[in-house]
């Protein structure tokens, strides 16, 4: 069974309204510091109820090159004393584009990085400018030349799909650039969200485009947003809403272990105030009952690109808001779905939980 740390680090440079995550800019050097302090009181909170080691690592959400080396170091020679590792544990780490120094990635090497996840989002330089980021094309010549230093790394290509603007053209350009470069074994679609992006329809459009552009290239499809080539998975994107155990630490982290579920508080201040009380940070938590367990086992087939049975009480309100395909007594995820999965996922648990 997989065993799943994921650590939420939620800043990022520039402009990041469109993310749909939590994230925040601007945030002076002290206030990332206590943030990361009060990673390491929740860590050491959690750590007696942990029974087994770690397979997997993930520093995500944000950028992992908004925390300085030195921070970084402490923080994982605490976190390595703290918690139990697999001896082969993999490491996933998020960045923006130019901003991996090669302190930082010997850092991230030490701590067994198996891929590095880019926040590419657009090599179009219109796109870069409406977005108010400097452009990923660029910005990528300096993070290959800090990760050429240090030898081979796999590469994540994280694309923004549906940002107000884009066309075909321009998203297959970006695809082009991000995703055909070299040590690129992954590719992730991220949904454009907010002012700046586009109606959910032409999202699902356009990520068709992507999906038949990654596909022709060698990329197999295996959830509704990411794409693997040489079979390259991620494992916290593959076990998603499987019975695998996941810890997450950090603001609103979502953790699923030994059939109890809990979700942390979204308030950055309340986090970073109270994060070494457990109990203080925790906005909900749940114990697993037959419902939930069979509405996580259909959240599942979805997820995975798996049909259904068409009999199931929420289907045909899914189909309507073509969120679901039906063939037959069947039904799949839509492209539009697979934008929407958030949703799709919240009406099959709500709709178990009330039979």
């Amino acid at each position: 069974m997989q065993r799943i740390l994921h650590i939420n680090i939620p800043f990022v440079t520039g402009r990041c309204d469109y993310y749909g995550r939590i994230l925040f800019h601007g945030v002076a050097p002290s206030t990332k510091n206590a943030y990361v302090e009060a990673l390491t009181g929740e860590v050491h909170s959690l750590a007696p109820e942990i029974d087994a080691p770690f397979t997997t690592l993930c520093l995500s959400n944000g950028a992992i090159g908004t925390i300085e080396p030195r921070l970084l170091r402490a923080f994982f020679r605490d976190l390595k004393k703290t918690m139990p590792f697999k001896d082969d544990c993999r490491l996933y780490a998020e960045a923006d584009p130019g901003l991996l120094s090669s302190a930082l990635m010997a850092e991230l090497k030490a701590g067994g990085l198996a891929m590095l996840r880019m926040h590419y989002l657009t090599s179009d330089s219109v796109e870069s400018e409406r977005l108010e980021r400097p452009c990923s094309l660029i910005e990528m010549q300096k993070t290959n030349i800090v990760l050429e230093s240090l030898g081979a790394t796999k590469i994540d290509m994280q694309i923004l799909v549906g940002a107000a603007g884009q066309t075909t053209k321009s998203l297959i350009k970006t695809l082009r650039d991000a995703a055909l470069s070299s040590n690129v074994t992954h590719c992730t679609i991220i949904p454009a969200q907010g002012r700046l992006a586009c109606e959910n329809d032409e999202k699902a459009s356009l990520l068709s485009v992507a999906s038949e552009f990654l596909k022709e290239h060698g990329f197999v499809r295996y959830t509704p947003l990411c794409f693997a080539k040489n079979e390259s998975f991620v494992p916290e994107e593959s076990n998603r809403y499987s019975e695998s155990k996941h810890i997450g630490v950090g603001l609103s982290e979502i953790s699923h272990y030994n059939e109890m579920n809990w979700a942390n508080c979204t308030d950055f201040k309340t986090y970073i105030d109270r994060a070494a009380d457990p109990n203080s940070i925790v906005a909900a938590a749940f114990e697993d009952t037959s419902d939930v367990v069979a509405a996580r086992a259909v959240v599942r087939a979805l997820y995975t690109l798996n049909a259904v049975d068409a009999d199931e009480p929420f289907v045909a309100e899914l189909v309507s808001e073509r969120l679901l395909e039906r063939r037959g007594d069947a039904a799949s995820l839509s492209e539009r779905g697979c934008i929407e999965f958030s949703r799709v996922a919240s009406t099959v648990f709500s709709r178990a939980l009330v039979r």
